[in-house]
């Protein structure tokens, strides 16, 4: 009895441990067939986005994204405040453009503004029209820069193999875990920043220094963990109670390995002719547009069922935008010239009224 129990108690084992082997299978097999899920729809056009990271911080090391091209469909989700102001819009637009199967809110911001860039200069031009008031005269001026212009920051160190910076300050005993901001850093920052999200900290003097409130978020949201403290109130504590030199040191390094892209344009004024920097904002709502603009998109996409042959309501609102406009320039061109022909014949009827008589 003693070793039939003791059979059974082997079997049982090997029984659980088929059951871990197939449970490691399926979940691999479901994996991969994940991976696999967004299959390429040559239909639609996309295009390769080389990323600024160079993938170095992600996990698959991937270089490169393919993107499909802005549609009436996206249009509509970046017309609505709401969705756009949540985040969550900018998050739907790109789930469904963005061909390779991540994670949108693990993107760095440096990657995410380079998407935006590019569906912006796709579907809209390369030109941005701005009305900055000049800090020279104070006159509100019209003014343009090109998104192309635009650089992007470089890290000066590389991170490791997990795409982190791991520094330790031994004067202090502190362990700081940093890497860069990310589309999910940057929305849980916006919405839990307060106005006393501020740091001030004593210097060697004794003598109180305020750390102005988008320095120390920054600092806050790019510190991942401060000696395995991964919170970020835990972090905002600890923060305060470090000396300066320490946290100006920090602030240097994340500095210096800032990504992303200079948001600062020279730009000249129209009035007095002075130049001067002017900020762009290229966060996640780069790509809002406003509620007025359905009109635009509901006028275009009725003059192209109306004029165009055999295109379709479907056809209109997955068609690029680029392309939608170009029909749409083609269009007007055709009217224009029809109208002129129509006017010229009727001028000519005109001229030739009552010549046989």
């Amino acid at each position: 009895m003693q070793n039939k129990e003791e059979y059974l108690q082997i079997i049982k084992k090997l029984e659980n441990s088929v059951n871990v082997l197939l449970k490691g299978f399926y979940d691999l097999k479901k994996e991969i067939n994940n991976s696999y899920k967004k299959k390429i729809d040559l239909s639609r056009q996309f295009s390769i986005i080389n990323l600024p990271s160079k993938g170095i911080y992600y996990p698959n090391k991937n270089k490169s994204l393919l993107v499909r091209y802005l549609t009436a469909i996206e249009e509509h989700i970046l017309c609505d405040t709401f969705l756009m102001e949540s985040g969550r819009g900018i998050e739907l637009v790109l789930s469904q453009l963005i061909m390779d199967n991540i994670d949108i809110k693990e993107l760095l911001m440096c990657d995410f503004q380079a998407i935006l860039m590019f569906l912006r200069s796709n579907a809209y031009g390369d030109i941005i029209e701005i009305n900055p008031i000049c800090p020279h005269c104070g006159k509100e001026g019209e003014n343009e820069f090109k998104l192309s212009d635009l650089n992007f920051k470089k890290s000066e160190i590389s991170p490791n193999e997990n795409g982190k910076y791991v520094i330790f300050l031994p004067e202090i005993e502190k362990e700081f875990v940093i890497s860069p901001l990310t589309l999910a850093k940057e929305l849980e920052k916006i919405e839990n920043e307060s106005d006393n999200d501020y740091f001030i900290i004593k210097n060697e003097e004794g003598i109180n220094t305020k750390i102005k409130k988008e320095k120390s978020l920054s600092l806050v949201y790019n510190i991942d963990s401060i000696n395995e403290f991964s919170n970020k109130e835990q972090i905002k504590k600890i923060i305060r109670k470090l000396p300066k030199k320490q946290i100006d040191s920090i602030i240097n390094f994340i500095k210096e390995n800032e990504l992303g892209i200079d948001e600062k344009v020279n730009l000249k004024c129209p009035f007095c002719g002075e130049e001067f920097i002017q900020r762009v904002d290229a966060g996640y709502n780069f790509l809002s547009l406003p509620d007025s603009y359905k009109n635009n998109i509901y006028e275009e996409i009725f003059l192209l069922t109306y004029y165009g042959k055999a295109i379709t309501y479907t056809d209109a609102m997955v068609m690029p935008v680029v392309e939608r406009k170009w029909h749409i320039r083609r269009i007007k061109e055709e009217i224009e010239k029809q109208n002129a022909a129509e006017k010229q014949a009727m001028n000519k009827a005109k001229a030739n009224k009552g010549k046989f008589r």
